[in-house]
């Protein structure tokens, strides 16, 4: 079974961990922390997948696991998913959104990947894309696009169009 690391309210690893499938029972004041990854081309096209468990959207994304953090959790959701190598320089952090269970640590990285070189992860990953911010926000607007991620989304668009990155 899957444990996920908890950290507390200041975002501080604990020594402690549960079960993936109980993550919604953390204490208060404990938190389980989720990694996104978004990739942008070139042309500034974001790297979404949707998702072979429900007819959702998303970007790159995993929950930090018991003895991980959120640099190596990024780099193994990476591959697991997409099937890409990445190391801690490929990628940079953006921001952290505290939700009443869980940290979210968002992270980007720019990069021309060719579609037909991913090696999606069949269990998790249908099928990937390269989408236009319209094009995402249209996904959200159908109900189809995964709400903390279209926030953190939103959230590294306006950063980037600020020049704040």
């Amino acid at each position: 079974m899957e444990l996920l690391a908890l950290f507390d309210d200041e975002n501080r690893v604990l020594n402690k961990s549960i079960p993936r499938p109980n993550k919604f029972d953390v204490k208060d004041g404990e938190y389980f922390k989720i990694i996104l990854l978004f990739i942008i081309n070139s042309k500034n096209q974001y790297l979404i997948q949707k998702s072979s468990n429900e007819n959702k959207y998303a970007t790159t994304g995993g929950h930090v696991t018991y003895g991980d953090d959120d640099i190596i959790t990024t780099i193994k959701e990476a591959r697991e998913e997409l099937g890409l190598t990445l190391i801690k320089s490929n990628f940079k952090k953006f921001e952290t959104i505290k939700t009443p269970k869980a940290f979210v640590e968002c992270f980007y990285m720019q990069r021309d990947i060719p579609l037909d070189s991913l090696k999606l992860q069949e269990e998790e990953v249908e099928s990937v894309s390269y989408l236009t911010v319209n094009e995402i926000k249209k996904l959200m607007e159908e109900g189809l696009f995964n709400c903390i991620h279209y926030e953190a989304f939103i959230d590294l668009e306006e950063k980037r169009k600020n020049n704040d990155l």
